[in-house]
């Protein structure tokens, strides 16, 4: 922009527009382009307002002499002591009455005359002028701008000239009278003279390399540094080399604690006994640790991708939705019980604890789960319960069948010496053979860990050589290899044989099954009526029986995981023992 001062009264005196004087509308007319524009200003006062203002002010001025007014020297000396660099010209057909010390000394830069103010040369002139003052002012800005930026941005700024002394320094993190005219070395004599930095010096300054962010620990700090560093390039030729640095220490500490904590974490999910699945919102595995390889018997690579965990199945899917939605409102789920299946087919029972990861915009994405086995523990409580059911039964079996054997000493003891011995030794007999069947029931364990190959027609006959009695014989219908605990399984087949003892059958049969054996005689047989009852506790049809013996042989079959029925028979009773591995088929 050009400023004139160079006005007349207006025109019109109804007007408060000024009127430019002749020599002001003819430059005007000289500069009228897209490049640049002219102001005029009515008086002195304006004008030093605008060259004094924030805001961008004129990039030369004109003043005429020949208006009212108008002390031109007066006001260039004045613009001057605002501003040296802004162009000032002077239009005056008296040039001669001017001394050119005088001209100087206001800061007046050129003077124009009627005679050239048709010359092409004085438009270029002034724009020359105004161009060059505005790339003064870029140049001071862009100076202040970068002064400030190495004086306050935490980076340090330097430049070296070939013989790696620092010629310019910023004061963000040395002072730079510490460093102008020296090296590293002289600066720092510890540094070895070939380390990194020296020999990225080289490369930039012999081949021209630009090295931009490099990441480099610098002993002497005791810290890291991101440097970049380019040729400083003086008509055509590297005369140096610029750089910056600035200290990542601490982005460093925190990206080693990151990593440490990363390797910690992976390190706790890849060895962690209990099994760790992250899949997404739709159920898609996206991690599958090592143990759920071990609990579930998919591997990672089988899992991975899969629409679903491989251990839901049909009928839990629905319940594992409503978990995967629980999750996503609440956050988390503590610790709960599921049941989940192995690839071969048996169920787990599993406790789950589950927790939303979220994305970069802070929206649930994944859900990580850790599932628990805790199949043995279950089955220890299920067996604690079952215990404590036939202490409850024992409990009551002991209180009623005891109580007439108690009643029978009683009255016996009553009568005195006259009392009946017999009568007292049958009813402590009874007594003792309740407590030994109780016992037999209360000391066996509720679960066979360790079994071997063991001949039924063996056994069998063991049981029955043990017994030592003439009033039944055995037959044994085949023999098989069974994977059984002996002395168990010599204790099923005794109460079996005692019960066809006391309920007066000859011959017993012991065979095999397909998947197990039988044991029958040729009894009286079971009424129909009893056939639910018989494995109970207590529970006899004959008034001298415990009514624990084949609850006994219940209790060994499941602990084997083997199944006991009463068949249906025309003559006799029949058990059959299934469910049985066997190991001669």
């Amino acid at each position: 922009m050009v400023a004139s001062v160079g006005a007349e009264p207006a025109d019109d005196p109804r007007s408060s527009e000024p009127a430019a004087t002749a020599a002001v509308r003819r430059f005007s007319e000289l500069l009228d382009d897209e490049r640049c524009r002219t102001t005029i200003y009515t008086d002195a006062t304006a004008l030093l307002r605008a060259v004094d203002g924030d805001d961008l002010g004129p990039e030369c001025v004109l003043l005429d002499d020949t208006a009212q007014d108008v002390a031109p020297l007066q006001i260039a000396a004045q613009i001057d002591a605002h501003d040296p660099e802004l162009p000032v010209v002077l239009w005056t057909s008296q040039a001669d009455t001017y001394e050119p010390t005088a001209v100087l000394e206001a800061g007046v830069d050129s003077i124009l005359t009627p005679a050239r103010l048709d010359d092409d040369s004085v438009r270029e002139t002034v724009l020359n002028d105004a161009r060059r003052y505005r790339q003064r002012v870029a140049d001071r800005q862009d100076a202040s701008l970068l002064e400030t930026m190495l004086d306050r941005l935490p980076v340090h700024v330097f430049a070296k000239d070939r013989s790696k002394q620092y010629v310019r320094a910023s004061s963000a993190r040395y002072d730079p009278s510490r460093l102008l005219g020296r090296t590293d070395v002289e600066i720092w004599p510890e540094r070895e003279a070939g380390d990194r930095g020296q020999e990225s010096f080289r490369r930039v300054l012999e081949d021209g390399e630009t090295i931009r962010n490099e990441a480099a620990f610098c002993p002497v700090e005791d810290g890291w540094f991101l440097v970049s560093k380019v040729p400083w390039i003086d008509s055509d030729e590297i005369v140096g080399v610029a750089g910056l640095a600035i200290d990542i220490t601490d982005r460093k500490q925190r990206e080693e604690e990151l990593q440490a904590t990363t390797q910690l974490l992976s390190t706790i999910v890849q060895t962690s006994p209990a099994a760790i699945v992250v899949h997404d919102t739709t159920g898609t595995v996206q991690f599958w640790n090592p143990a759920a390889g071990e609990l579930f018997g998919w591997t990672a690579d089988e899992a991975i991708r899969e629409p679903y965990p491989p251990y839901v199945s049909e009928e839990t899917r629905d319940e594992f939705e409503a978990i995967v939605a629980s999750v996503l409102e609440d956050g988390s789920i503590g610790p709960r019980e599921v049941r989940r299946q192995r690839r071969d087919g048996r169920w787990l029972d599993l406790q789950l604890s589950a927790a939303a990861l979220d994305d970069e915009s802070g929206t649930p994405s994944r859900i990580v789960s850790v599932l628990t086995d805790v199949t043995d523990l279950k089955e220890r409580e299920r067996r604690l319960k079952r215990q404590n059911d036939r202490i409850e039964q024992f409990t009551r079996v002991l209180a009623h069948d005891l109580r007439n054997p108690v009643q029978v000493i009683r009255g016996q003891l009553d009568h005195g010496e006259a009392h009946d011995s017999e009568l007292v030794e049958r009813a402590l007999n009874r007594i003792e053979a309740i407590v030994d069947d109780v016992l037999s029931v209360a000391r066996s364990e509720p679960l066979v860990t360790e079994t071997t190959s063991i001949s039924l027609q063996a056994v069998a006959t063991d049981v029955l050589e043990q017994r030592d009695t003439e009033a039944v014989t055995l037959t044994v219908d085949g023999d098989c290899r069974l994977a059984a605990n002996r002395a168990r399984l010599h204790r099923l087949l005794d109460h079996l044989f005692e019960n066809t003892i006391e309920h007066g059958g000859d011959t017993i049969t012991v065979g095999c099954l397909d998947d197990g054996f039988f044991v029958a005689d040729d009894g009286p047989g079971i009424d129909s009526r009893h056939s639910e009852h018989v494995f109970e506790p207590g529970y006899s049809t004959e008034p001298t029986a415990t009514g624990f013996g084949l609850n006994v042989v219940r209790e060994i079959t499941e602990a084997h995981g083997w199944t006991v029925e009463l068949c249906e028979t025309e003559t006799g009773a029949r058990f059959e023992i299934t469910d049985v591995d066997r190991l001669d088929s």
